[in-house]
C-alpha cells in the first residue's frame, strides 16, 4: 500500500497510517446540500482522518516520473503521488438515439413504469433513464445501482405480466460511507430549497417537504435519523413526525 496516495476526487478507501490529499472544485464540495455550516462539519470528517483537503483548487498538470506522479496545482503547489485517482462524473449521451421517437431530455423519459415515452416496446433503466413519478411529474435521472436495480425488477415484472405494470417502490436513495460514517440522500432533494435541518452532536438530518410532507432527506452520520426519514417519505407522512421520532425539540431548526 501506497504511504502516500493523492486523491484527486471520488470516494477513497485508504491506509490512515499515509498521506491523503483529496482536491474538489468547491469549498462546499459535495456536501452543499446541507448548507456551508453543516458541510464545514462534515470536511472535518476528513480532516480527522488524516485527509489534506485541496478546496478550490484546479489541477493544471499530471507528470509521470520515475518514482510516482507529480501533480501540479494552479497557484503553484506540488503535489507527489504514487497513485491518483481521477473522478471526472459522467454526461448523459443520448445523442445516438435522435431521430429514434424517444422523448430525449436529460436521458431517455419515461412513464413511471419504465416504459419509453414515444416507442411503448421500448424500456429503459439505469443512469440514463428518467422515470416519471407517481404523480406523474417528470422525475429524475438517479444514478446509483440501488435505483437499477430496482428499476430492472419492474421492468421483468411488466414485461412478464404486462396487465399489471410495476413502478419502484422502494424511495430513491444513494448513499457513502465516509470514515465509519455514512451519508445518505433519500427521496426529492432540491438544492435551491432551504431545508428543515435536526442536529444531534454531530449527525445531522435535513428535510424538505413539499406542503409539509417529507418529500427528501439527506442524513449526515444518523441511521435512525435516515430511517424515519425514509418511512416519513414512503408514507407521505408529515415533518412534525420525522421530528417527533428522531429530534430533541431543542436541536430542530
Amino acid at each position: 500500500v501506497a504511504d502516500r496516495v493523492h486523491l484527486l476526487a471520488g470516494e477513497p478507501q485508504f491506509d490512515r497510517g499515509g498521506g491523503v490529499a483529496r482536491q474538489l472544485p468547491s469549498d462546499r464540495a459535495a456536501l452543499v446540500l446541507v448548507g456551508v455550516e453543516q458541510a464545514a462539519g462534515c470536511l472535518a470528517w476528513h480532516e480527522r482522518a488524516g485527509v489534506n483537503l485541496r478546496l478550490g483548487r484546479v489541477v493544471q498538470a499530471l507528470d509521470h516520473l520515475a518514482d510516482g506522479i507529480r501533480v501540479r496545482l494552479d497557484g503553484g503547489e506540488v503535489l507527489r503521488a504514487d497513485r491518483v485517482l481521477v473522478g471526472i462524473g459522467a454526461e448523459v449521451d443520448v445523442a445516438w438515439l435522435a431521430g429514434s421517437g424517444l422523448h430525449l431530455e436529460d436521458g431517455i423519459a419515461c412513464d413511471r413504469h419504465g416504459r419509453a415515452l414515444g416507442a411503448g416496446h421500448v424500456f429503459a433503466a439505469g443512469d440514463i433513464a428518467r422515470w416519471a413519478t407517481a404523480d406523474g411529474g417528470p422525475g429524475r435521472r438517479i444514478e446509483h445501482w440501488n435505483s437499477a436495480q430496482e428499476q430492472a425488477r419492474c421492468i421483468a415484472s411488466t414485461l412478464l405480466d404486462p396487465g399489471h405494470p410495476q413502478a419502484p417502490s422502494a424511495v430513491p436513495m444513494v448513499w457513502s460511507d465516509q470514515h465509519g460514517r455514512t451519508i445518505q440522500v433519500l427521496g426529492a432533494v432540491d438544492p435551491g430549497v432551504e431545508p428543515r435541518l435536526v442536529e444531534d452532536g454531530d449527525r445531522l438530518l435535513a428535510l424538505w417537504d413539499d406542503g409539509g410532507r417529507v418529500v427528501g432527506a439527506v442524513s449526515l452520520g444518523w441511521p435512525r435519523g435516515a430511517l424515519a426519514a425514509r418511512r416519513a417519505i414512503a408514507s407521505g407522512a408529515a415533518v412534525t413526525a420525522v421530528l417527533d421520532t428522531v429530534a430533541p425539540k431543542e436541536t430542530a431548526r
